[in-house]
């Protein structure tokens, strides 16, 4: 592999067969564990990229990765020793890490994950200059005898983590990413961002600043902005430490609770947010419905673009909503940039005192394929001073202030500010037109430093009154019909991707639930496995781990009945690992450069013989299409073509 690109860009490299040879002639008899990667150098660009671009600091949501456990002893093993973090000495900055583990409860077939989860003590928090941190990761693997052996066997651990460490950046700088709001595919069918990408119908690339908003992570951290994910409920952070939140895309439903809290945050704790909207209209989405012959369903969105209703309740607090107007194949010059509308909703309502762009653009509908300018204006962008309109927002009751104006009830000289645009594609790799980093910069810079020189708070755009499109066009209502309950954590299901409605180990402990330390970190994976909650015990089932508990010579017997160290019908309850952030194959160590990597020779077996035997089967596969292809012709010349897809699916 290249140390000169990302590991998330090239996996685990090209294989490397002289080195596979030389690890399969020297391995132990009776296999070991080890940790996929070897090695957990997170500051080491580009290789560790996006980790090694921005460090650990005190009070930052936590650092958390993934590695994969492999488990060479046998097909099922578990942690005999829980992980621990050492330091490597005494005058580095490791000591003031807290460093907590997540793992499988049972490592079956072969693997399992270790999740990490990093913070900095408060010790770390008057810092006089950046330095590193280095530790050794260490933890037991344990597996059932193989044949012939009473002892139950065992391998130690050991894996290298180096880590950057700084000073608290100022609030200024400090951006907050929810990742939460993101409903994933799968499994509900969330349409495309970009109307005319007719080659990828799914949103299905993660809507994420490691994913598809890689190069908007990069612009921001090399402009001097701090990116924070949070994985949770807008109910798990303190608004004091941002500068921003940035709500992009978002699907999810928004709760009672984190509207009520973002309100507050917005007006008395000086949180500012950037809202990045996207298209929605019901009849484009009811025309978007397809046969699936995959799963033989008919799918249909259960959203648009972004859940343009939902966004309307976080916003309503403020006198702000999206409309349902798709706004398409436009350039609109906002503040001295000119940006590409590939596909976005119009702003249909803002408070008087707000900064309102508004425009000729052209929009798209149910009816007509192609966007069509009409005869009427759409605003497409909006920037509001909290504490500073002269009209009461929408669902509030206004309060007289000094200067005979009227404002938000709770609306103080430290309110934040609101910026809303209604497409996020410029910012979105994946079928981007034109970027707008020098846009959202300016965002920024008025919405964390109340900067107005940006040309995005021009006199000639600040409006007396409160805006809103004509009485004829109501706000955007969610779709009837569809379940969208079944995909939404905050309205309760459980899609079997999504996080928790509470917060968890993921966020600052503050937030964590009242008694919960989350130290039994294999009660808490089962837990989240079984009912994606953080809270409650559920009993452990009984699995092979439980052989252990067994005097030596019912350990076999045991391993008989649970289907043995070699194989059959071994039945484990499952575990789920925790985060989305990286998961790594468990192939990886044979794609490894290192003459010293430590990998299961049943894996590596097991992989070698699934490739030559899928190459088997497609050879032996193409060869009967053939002939089955030679024969339908000869025999069944003119069949229809209904006739010919049931012959092809038959084959």
């Amino acid at each position: 592999m290249s140390r000169h690109l990302a590991r998330r860009s090239q996996g685990a490299g090209k294989i490397d067969l002289e080195n596979a040879g030389r690890i399969l002639s020297s391995y132990p008899t009776k296999g070991r564990a080890s940790l996929v990667p070897g090695t957990l150098d997170f500051t080491d660009c580009p290789y560790m990229w996006p980790h090694c671009t921005q460090p650990l600091y005190h009070g930052a949501m936590p650092f958390m990765f993934n590695a994969t456990i492999v488990n060479g002893m046998g097909a099922v093993g578990w942690i005999e020793k829980p992980p621990t973090f050492t330091r490597a000495s005494d005058d580095d900055l490791s000591e003031h890490l807290d460093v907590r583990f997540a793992h499988s409860e049972t490592l079956w077939p072969w693997t399992g994950f270790l999740a990490m989860y990093v913070r900095v003590k408060a010790s770390g928090k008057e810092l006089a200059s950046p330095g590193i941190a280095r530790g050794t990761i260490a933890f037991t693997v344990a597996s059932p005898p193989g044949a012939g052996e009473r002892e139950v066997r065992t391998s130690d651990v050991a894996v290298p983590v180096t880590f950057h460490i700084a000073p608290t950046p100022p609030r200024e700088r400090r951006l907050l990413w929810s990742q939460y709001h993101s409903v994933r595919y799968p499994p509900g069918y969330v349409p495309r961002d970009n109307l005319d990408a007719k080659a990828d119908i799914l949103d299905w690339h993660g809507d994420h600043p490691h994913t598809n908003f890689h190069a908007t992570y990069d612009w921001l951290r090399n402009n001097g902005y701090f990116l924070e994910v949070l994985g949770s409920p807008l109910t798990c952070f303190d608004a004091s430490q941002y500068g921003a939140i940035l709500l992009v895309d978002p699907e999810e439903e928004f709760s009672e609770e984190e509207i009520s809290k973002l309100t507050t945050d917005v007006n008395e704790n000086g949180l500012s947010v950037a809202v990045f909207g996207e298209w929605y209209n019901v009849p484009i989405m009811e025309k978007m419905k397809f046969f699936d012959d995959n799963t033989h369903n008919t799918w249909t969105p259960i959203t648009g673009g972004a859940n343009v209703p939902a966004l309307n309740d976080l916003l309503k607090p403020f006198g702000y909503a999206f409309g349902d107007r798709v706004l398409q194949q436009a350039v609109v010059p906002i503040g001295g940039s000119r940006l590409n509308v590939q596909a976005g909703a119009n702003v249909a309502r803002a408070p008087a005192g707000a900064w309102t762009h508004v425009g000729d653009v052209s929009e798209r509908d149910a009816r007509h394929e192609k966007p069509r300018r009409t005869n009427r204006k759409s605003a497409v962008a909006s920037f509001f001073q909290v504490g500073e309109f002269t009209g009461p927002p929408q669902g509030l009751n206004p309060k007289p202030t000094a200067e005979g104006s009227s404002a938000s009830p709770n609306a103080t000289a430290k309110s934040g500010r609101l910026a809303l645009f209604g497409d996020s594609g410029c910012l979105d790799s994946s079928h981007q037109g034109a970027p707008c980093h020098d846009f959202l910069g300016s965002i920024l810079r008025f919405l964390t430093e109340n900067d107005r020189s940006t040309g995005l708070t021009d006199a000639n755009t600040k409006r007396g009154e409160a805006y809103a499109t004509p009485a004829d066009e109501p706000l955007p209502s969610r779709r009837v019909g569809v379940d969208f309950d079944a995909y939404s954590t905050t309205r309760g299901g459980k899609p079997g991707n999504e996080g928790s409605t509470t917060c968890g180990p993921n966020d600052p402990m503050e937030f964590w639930p009242a008694g919960e330390t989350f130290e039994s970190v294999s009660a808490w994976s089962s837990k989240r496995a079984t009912s994606g909650r953080f809270s409650g015990r559920t009993p452990p089932a009984r699995t092979v781990k439980d052989a252990r508990d067994d005097s030596p010579a019912e350990v076999p017997r045991a391993l008989i009945r649970a289907g043995g160290g070699g194989g059959g019908d071994v039945r484990v309850r499952a575990t789920r690992d925790d985060d989305d952030d990286d998961d790594i194959d468990a192939s990886a160590p044979f794609f490894s450069s290192s003459p010293d990597a430590k990998l299961g020779v049943p894996l590596g077996a097991a992989i070698v013989a699934s490739l030559l035997m899928i190459a088997r089967r497609r050879r032996r596969r193409g060869k009967r299409a053939g002939d089955a292809r030679r024969s339908v012709q000869g025999v069944a010349v003119g069949a229809s073509a209904t006739t010919e897809r049931l012959l092809r699916r038959k084959m």
